[in-house]
């Protein structure tokens, strides 16, 4: 960033008094001086006792100096200044100084026991001096620029010193130094640039009582933070901003020296790392480093550095690029919780180092969801030391990847700081499955086997609802039946989701080329034999839940079928079919890619207005797996494994109804529907891990009751067309029974696991459809449904497509 600055010359000397129009008297009265002349020497002013004095300039000077006693003295310039602005009160009285015009060389503002203030909104060439001297606050606001800005407050014979405060929202090319000297508080406010970084110091001022408290906020740009208490103050540095750090050392210094609490947090960037640190010199103190943003370079947090007492505690919710440290005092704890990033890539492979001074010292490490660590992870402890404490390792699972963690010595290449040689305690809680092997604990994310058994239940209910409603469509526009071959042009949806479904299972390959089956949706011979193909397809979302992630699940196909009257009142009819399923989880845990091929049976008792409904569907699936895993001693943190294995499922079902008119051409028919499901699991072996899972086969059973109402409005336009309309509502209810355990192995060990989700959920669905038909032959058609679980899942599912008979 580079800033523009106007050349002030130096201007010929007149009469500053004339040129400073004067109202009142001196050591009587309050004064006011201004000035809005072109040429102007440097202009002093002083007012004795309680009396007010105020310089303005708006036209050129070659300097302004106003000072007072007890009384409060105001210098503005918004002019030409080629010199100093120079405002002081030695006494009871406030010192201000304004700018917004330019200044030739620097803004000096002094107060003794009232307040010096310095604005700047202009150009003050050199630097920005705020001190107040006995007792009184000193402030700087800058927002325009400055090469350099200096507050300061001292106790004088006050004996306690006021605070002081720096404000950039401005331009300042070196450094903003903050300091109060005498147990004032000291704020650094940046919401602009400082080139040179920012600087905030509190002492006592060798008064024997406590330092102030230090605190530089950073929403802006700046080199480096330096935040420091002497003699017992707290340090606060909180930035948001950028910290680009050109120099050694890191980007935040956040220290007291003699004692004091130490409080870092970072939600923006910091170039060169974070140092928190208390009792430097001696002295006891907490130090607390919180990020949520990004970190390049070492993360350091520790307490009672000179033999003093405090806690050192750490927190990452961000990026961390480095080695986090957190070491506690003499007496005190030790712990970091990380749910980020922490890469110790650039540091020689170590990420976290929780080693103390002393083993005893109580450590704790907490892992929550979202944590990623590339790189060594060493603990506190000693199992040969009697007196030494294991470091505590708490794990939060569930709503997270698939991840392995290890510890200390082994793959590593540590000599010390494992799980089994330091005596760690390890308690991993939310619900996720997990086995702990040595030093190392591999947690699996369950969500695929969630989604495999859900995704059967809905594409099966979906295939079989395709099916029952040939069961029920208007009856052909002019008679009974047709001998025409209906003919789906290319565009046709339903035609082409059952060209893909069809050519990718090997059974009904044959049918690709077969231009009546495939490209005539639907035939209808004159014996009443009706064959028909339609097409399906739907999409699921599971939100997470327990310690499953959300996942999204596609799901197409078609769907080949004939039917026929066999006897008055009862219609038997057989399917086959094919489709794909895609299933992704979030976070990109993983995803399943599966092909299935099926067939089945159905057909309608009628009686009188009431139906009877019967299905049988059955079919098997062709899955590939793929998961995520988080591990960090892989380079990257991540690794990935993959497996392959077949299923299969089994559906019957049999639905009540009546119809009942209700007049209007409108028809209600409510309808009950019971089904059963049983769905197997192939078993399998990953590969391309180092940590790759055996998962044994299973076998999940489950009943689904579906009560709804369909109301159907059927209008004949004209003699030749004729448009059905019908939408419905329902209830459905799921149960899974039986044994719904998952068996696998990982790290060589057994672990199974209940399938995570409710066994018993229930929800709701409303659908809609159309069928337009006409007697040349063409017709529209289409249906859509959506249905709302109690486990938060929500599914959506279309069929349709176009036909022209010919």
């Amino acid at each position: 960033m580079t800033a523009s600055i106007t050349a002030v010359v130096t201007l010929a000397s007149t009469n500053a008094r004339a040129q400073f129009a004067c109202v009142g008297t001196l050591g009587a009265s309050d004064v006011t001086c201004s000035n809005t002349g072109a040429t102007a020497v440097p202009f002093l002013q002083d007012q004795l006792g309680s009396f007010n004095l105020t310089t303005t300039s708006s036209g050129f000077s070659n300097g302004i100096t106003t000072t007072s006693v007890d009384g409060n003295v105001t210098a503005t310039n918004s002019g030409i200044n080629a010199d100093m602005l120079e405002t002081s009160a030695s006494g009871l009285g406030n010192a201000t100084s304004n700018n917004s015009g330019i200044i030739g060389t620097y803004i000096s503002t002094l107060s003794g026991a009232g307040n010096a203030t310095s604005m700047n909104s202009g150009t003050v060439i050199q630097d920005i001096t705020t001190i107040a001297q006995d007792g009184g606050n000193a402030l700087t606001n800058n927002s325009g620029y400055t090469s350099a800005i200096t507050t300061s407050t001292a106790p004088g014979s006050a004996l306690v010193s006021g605070s002081a405060t720096s404000i950039n929202s401005g331009f300042v090319a070196g450094v903003i130094a903050t300091t109060a000297d005498g147990g004032g508080n000291a704020t650094t406010s940046n919401s602009g640039v400082a080139i040179d970084g920012m600087a905030t110091l509190t002492t006592n001022g060798g008064l024997g009582s406590g330092a102030g408290t230090a605190t530089s906020i950073n929403s802006g740009i700046v080199d480096t933070i330096l935040t420091q208490t002497f003699d017992g103050g707290n340090a606060i540095t909180i930035n948001s901003g950028r910290i680009v750090n050109t120099s050694l050392g890191p980007g935040i210094f956040n220290a007291t020296i003699d004692g004091g609490n130490a409080t870092t947090v970072n939600t923006g960037f910091v170039n060169g790392g974070i140092f928190t640190g208390t009792g430097m010199a001696g002295g006891d103190g907490n130090a607390i480093t919180a990020n949520y943003g990004t970190v390049i370079g070492p993360f350091v947090t520790t307490a009672g550095v000179a033999g003093g007492n405090g806690n050192a505690i750490a927190l990452n919710a961000g990026s961390i690029y480095g080695t986090v440290d957190v070491i506690a005092g003499v007496v005190g704890t030790a712990s970091f919780t990380n749910a980020g990033l922490v890469d110790g890539t650039s540091s020689g492979g170590l990420a976290i180092n929780l080693v103390q001074f002393d083993t005893a010292t109580p450590t704790t490490l907490n892992i929550l969801p979202g944590s990623r660590i590339v790189g060594q992870i060493v603990l506190n402890g000693d199992i040969l030391d009697p007196f030494a404490v294991g470091t505590r390792v708490n794990i939060l699972s569930g709503h997270d990847i698939s991840s392995v963690l290890t510890f200390g010595g082994g793959g590593c290449g540590c000599l010390f700081g494992g799980l089994t040689d330091t005596g760690a305690i390890v308690n991993v809680t939310g619900g996720a499955p997990y086995v702990i092997n040595g030093d190392t604990v591999a947690i699996l994310d369950p969500t695929s086997f969630v989604a495999a058994d859900r995704n059967v239940v809905d594409v099966t209910r979906t295939i079989t609802s395709l099916v029952t409603s040939r069961l029920t469509n208007p009856a052909p526009i002019g008679g009974s039946g047709s001998t025409a071959i209906g003919f789906a042009p290319s565009g046709n949806v339903a035609r082409d989701m059952a060209n893909d479904a069809f050519s990718g299972v090997p059974a009904l390959a044959y049918a690709s080329n077969d231009r009546v089956l495939l490209s005539n949706p639907s035939f209808t011979a004159a014996d009443g034999t009706s064959i028909w193909a339609q097409g399906f397809g739907g999409q699921r979302i599971q939100q997470a839940d327990a310690p499953t992630l959300r996942s999204v699940s596609n799901f197409y196909g078609g769907v080949l079928g004939i039917d026929k009257t066999v006897q008055p009142g009862l219609r038997l009819g057989g399917f086959i079919g094919g489709g794909a399923i895609k299933s992704t989880i979030d976070l990109n845990s993983g995803d399943t890619s599966s092909d299935i091929g099926f067939g089945g049976i159905y057909g309608r008792y009628a009686m009188g207005r009431a139906f009877l409904d019967f299905s049988l569907l059955g079919g098997y699936s062709s899955n590939d797996v793929k998961r995520t895993i988080a591990n960090n001693l892989v380079p990257g943190g991540y690794e990935y494994a993959a497996g392959k294995y077949n299923g299969w499922f089994i559906s019957p079902e049999v639905a009540y109804g009546f119809q009942r008119s209700l007049g209007y051409n409108l028809t209600l028919t409510p309808s009950a529907r019971v089904r059963y499901l049983a769905a197997g699991f192939g078993g399998y072996q990953e590969a391309g891990s180092s940590t790759n899972l055996t998962v044994a086969s299973r076998t999940s059973h489950n009943f689904e009751e579906r009560g709804e109402f369909k109301l159907t409005h059927t209008t004949n336009a004209t003699p030749t067309e004729q448009l059905q309309l019908s939408g419905t509502v329902g209830l459905v209810a799921l149960q899974r029974v039986g044994d719904a355990n998952v068996n696998t192995i990982l790290l060589g060990q057994s672990l199974a696991f209940a399938t995570p989700g409710k066994a018993s959920i229930v929800g709701f669905y409303a659908g809609a459809g159309f069928d337009w038909r006409n007697a040349s032959g063409f017709s529209v058609f289409g249906a859509a449904e959506f249905t709302a679980m109690s486990d938060q899942s929500q599914t959506i599912t279309g069929r349709g497509g176009v036909k022209v008979s010919f």
